[in-house]
């Protein structure tokens, strides 16, 4: 089977979108079968992967915004955590016993260094 380029363009936010039947204005859902598309253009049924001469990036996507509202962890914070998975890593001892180890990390370093957040 051979490989289809993909196409790409970008929202009125500078989202990226790949053109594709799924991602136009004219998709419509079969209903029954997942990765089918009817096309509301009139022309007919495509893979959702399909791109047709009369894409129109559907409304929703058009509007779309990638917003960061995230927390920037601290370098130094990254590296002491590297740290100690690493030593837990070494160490002779179940998964399950690491893992609770590992997921109490952040409140330890917390509770030793303060926040693991940069101020930005």
């Amino acid at each position: 089977m051979e490989a289809v380029k993909k196409e790409f363009t970008r929202n009125a936010h500078g989202v990226r979108i790949v053109k594709c039947c799924a991602s136009c204005q004219h998709c419509g859902f079969d209903g029954i079968r997942e990765l089918i598309r009817i096309c509301g253009s009139g022309h007919g049924e495509h893979s959702s992967d399909y791109l047709c001469r009369d894409w129109t990036i559907n409304k929703k996507l058009d509007e779309l915004e990638m917003k960061a509202d995230g927390k920037i962890k601290k370098p130094s914070y990254i590296l002491w955590l590297k740290e100690q998975v690493s030593k837990l890593n070494n160490e002779n001892m179940d998964d399950r016993t690491r893992t609770m180890i590992i997921n109490n990390l952040p409140k330890r370093y917390e509770e030793i260094l303060g926040t693991r957040y940069m101020d930005v």
